[in-house]
């Protein structure tokens, strides 16, 4: 959050350390010491509620008179007492995460710690001397006192906790109840409501929409037309996600995270220089060892097919969805022209999945039970509900007949090659272990039903294409929804309000999942006949994204 805003406003800052002094009042009650409060070790809720973690160095004490003297922390946020070079007078308590606490909150108001110099050795010397200096009309007064009251040097005249939270700098000043997670990205605007609580106002603009087209914020007394922001918010998406430009191509594992569709040969994206990467621990497979079948070359798909059916598709949707046009200008419902026929709807889709893109890859759980995960190099793999079984897809190649294909082997998780894809499989295992874990505790919670593994045979329910067990072909992140492109045809968009449209492979029914998680299958001609549908506002969307996939797969 600092990173991206360089500086938090008061109020914010406000809130923040109160949460963060009930954490710690928490802590020094159960007699524990942090000893490495930092911002790196502050985390935020969904509901953007502070959790302190990483007790890597915490220690307990049986009083607080028992000093440690560990030399332990990290160069901005140590405390003094920590690393004083008089091995006799050397010795921490409670006091360091008070010390702490003052650098977090010089940090969150100026941008930087007080003591950041160009080396530690450098850092330890600020410390010890107690020099910093807050830039000229970036603090308020009060803020200056809090700070320079817990950056003491001589750690017995700091403040206690319950002195800090009497201090002016919130008792004399309004500390807000909560900030949104808009504030991750952007700085709020404050205003105080009828009660006298402080509240962010929301920013004006055109983007202030909710999914029923109309302004969520502003007030617009005759519109001539209703607003709808779909179709440009769409355009803007697809056209950063699959772009040809070479920036989009150069930059791809730093846009990936918001830009994120990959189904064209490219080289993998250069490895994350994230400070904060660990190294993965070695975990257990979930699955009993099972023989290696022979690897085969499943039916690949060429990037045509690909197209063709997408045009198929969206050409279902328009032809259908005309019909809501005509009737919302007056005229009779007839029956759809494609209705009719042999119908089928999705019969597998994603049911949860995690974005890691800013490392590693998309990981998905489908209702049968399996999971993988789409990596950042476009290769793929997933995982059998029912054994020790995957499946590895290579990226797209063009074959001796020209023609794209997506080679594709099946491996065990003890029998596969070492050398190419071990790091794979460990991730593939460590998302599946995350995923599945997650849908547990969401079937106790009755927030998800259960998988059905038992329901699909991943020998005989083969997609269209031979491939054993399904796999997602292509995705992509837009403001309001989640796009899955399955390699059985499915389209599934889990939209951000938790409903969600699933389009079968045929384009004739439609799944639609309200906000209380109730199914429904309807045939296109069902949906475009009912006004002011949810369902059918959500297949519009829907529509639009296939079409931008559409134009840009031509270029």
């Amino acid at each position: 959050m600092i990173k991206s805003r360089k500086t938090l406003t008061e109020e914010e800052t406000r809130l923040l350390m109160v949460q963060i002094l009930e954490a710690v009042a928490f802590m020094h009650d159960c007699n524990v010491i942090h000893r490495d409060l930092k911002l790196g070790n502050l985390f935020l809720s969904k509901s953007m509620n502070v959790k302190v973690g990483d007790f890597g160095l915490a220690c307990r004490v049986d009083s607080s008179d028992e000093k440690r003297k560990t030399i332990c922390g990290t160069p901005n946020y140590i405390a003094p007492e920590v690393i004083q070079g008089d091995k006799e007078k050397r010795g921490h308590s409670f006091e360091v995460d008070v010390w702490s606490m003052g650098v977090i909150c010089f940090t969150m108001l100026v941008g930087k710690p007080p003591y950041e110099s160009k080396d530690v050795k450098s850092t330890y010397r600020r410390i010890l001397a107690n020099e910093y200096s807050f830039p000229a009309g970036k603090v308020s007064e009060d803020a200056k006192t809090l700070i320079s009251s817990m950056l003491q040097t001589d750690a017995t005249m700091r403040p206690s906790l319950d002195e800090i939270r009497k201090h002016p700098f919130f008792t004399m000043h309004k500390v807000p109840r909560s900030i949104p997670s808009s504030c991750t990205t952007s700085a709020p605007t404050w205003s105080t409501d009828e009660f006298g609580e402080l509240q962010v106002v929301k920013p004006t603009s055109a983007l202030d929409i909710n999914l029923r087209g109309r302004p969520v914020v502003n007030k617009v007394k005759k519109p001539a037309k209703p607003i709808n922001v779909y179709e440009d918010e769409v355009n803007d998406q697809v056209e950063c996600q699959l772009g040809s430009k070479p920036s989009v191509v150069e930059q791809i594992s730093t846009k990936m995270s918001r830009c994120a569709i990959d189904d064209e040969v490219r080289d993998p994206p250069p490895p994350s220089t994230t400070p904060q990467a660990a190294s993965t621990p070695k975990i257990e497979t979930l699955f009993s060892p099972a023989v290696r079948e022979e690897t085969k070359p499943c039916s690949p798909t060429s990037s045509n097919d690909d197209l063709r059916e997408l045009e198929q598709m969206h050409g279902r949707l328009v032809e259908c969805l005309t019909n809501y046009e005509r009737i919302q200008n007056g005229g009779s419902k007839v029956p759809c022209p494609l209705e009719g026929g042999e119908v089928w709807g999705a019969n597998k889709w994603v049911t949860r999945y995690v974005d890691y893109t800013s490392k590693y890859g998309l990981g998905f759980l489908l209702n049968d039970g399996s999971s993988g995960v789409y990596f950042n190099d476009s290769t793929k793999a997933v995982h059998s509900a029912t054994n020790d079984e995957f499946i590895y897809i290579e990226r797209r190649k063009a074959g001796a007949d020209g023609q794209v294909k997506e080679p594709v082997a099946i491996y065990t998780v003890n029998d596969y090659p070492q050398d190419a894809l071990k790091k794979k499989v460990t991730l593939l295992q460590h998302f599946r272990n995350y995923l599945v874990e997650q849908q547990k505790q969401a079937e106790k919670k009755g927030e998800s039903p259960p998988l059905s593994p038992s329901n699909f045979d991943a020998r005989q329910d083969d997609d269209e294409n031979g491939v054993p067990m399904v796999f997602m072909k292509k995705w992509i992140k837009t403001k309001h929804a989640m796009l899955f492109r399955l390699s059985n045809g499915t389209v599934q968009v889990l939209f951000y309000d938790s409903t969600e449209v699933l389009i079968s492979s045929e384009g004739r029914l439609i799944t639609y999942v309200d906000k209380d998680k109730n199914r429904f299958i309807l045939s296109i001609a069902e949906v475009a006949n009912k006004l002011n549908s949810d369902c059918q506002r959500r297949l519009k969307y829907s529509k639009e994204i296939i079409s931008q996939l559409i134009s840009s797969s031509k270029r």
